[in-house]
């Protein structure tokens, strides 16, 4: 890979080739598998043309009727669904650095004395990657409620955001074949191990008990 940064979500489990994978584009490089659509409620979905790899839209959380509007649902009924990895070229990585510079944004992230920081912080997806796709209108960036209440703290940072950020160019890798499962909750964790079929065998994953 090139200079830059990757960002990887801690509570994924994600199988692919890695042969699949490379980053040549400049700016930030979504990382997306085909998912069920009932998945998409809970995780980013990427919104891209058959032949392109720009981004037109991300969509955070989406329903049934974003997801439609968007025409977000391949044939198949899957989405592309964010896979929780995230690559920032190295200019891309010089923007984000000179934005802890801004006291709006600084104090959102405790990079401030303890009396003046905020409570809150800088989510990645809301506040930092929905701005680059075409699609998303400053108002709408402004009022975005995905990853909690848009404060007036909020929208100061956002505003500096959109003016460094908006620009860089978003494009997103698609992975297939891929297996993506999410692991935020013991619930899903347990239906991993004891109820996915397609997982042990992708996993190659056997049933066996030890004793001692």
């Amino acid at each position: 890979v090139p200079p830059g940064m990757l960002v990887v979500s801690g509570d994924v489990l994600l199988v692919f080739d890695h042969l699949q994978l490379s980053f040549p584009q400049e700016g930030v490089v979504g990382v997306a598998a085909a998912a069920p659509v009932d998945m998409a409620r809970r995780h980013g979905v990427y919104v891209s043309g058959e032949r392109s790899r720009a981004v037109r839209a991300y969509l955070h959380k989406p329903g049934p009727d974003e997801l439609e509007r968007w025409h977000a649902i391949a044939a198949d009924g899957t989405v592309q669904i964010d896979t929780g990895l995230l690559w920032f070229d190295a200019g891309s990585v010089r923007r984000l650095v000179g934005l802890t510079q801004n006291e709006h944004v600084a104090r959102l992230c405790g990079l401030v004395p303890r009396d003046e920081a905020r409570p809150g912080g800088i989510h990645l997806y809301a506040d930092l990657l929905f701005p680059l796709a075409r699609s998303t209108t400053f108002e709408r960036y402004l009022a975005d409620t995905s990853d909690g209440p848009a404060t007036a703290d909020i929208q100061a940072a956002r505003r500096v955001i959109w003016q460094a950020l908006r620009d860089t160019p978003l494009s997103a890798e698609r992975l297939q074949p891929a297996f993506f499962a999410h692991l935020g909750t013991s619930l899903e964790y347990w239906r991993l191990l004891t109820d996915n079929a397609e997982a042990a065998r992708t996993c190659a994953w056997t049933n066996q008990a030890a004793t001692w």
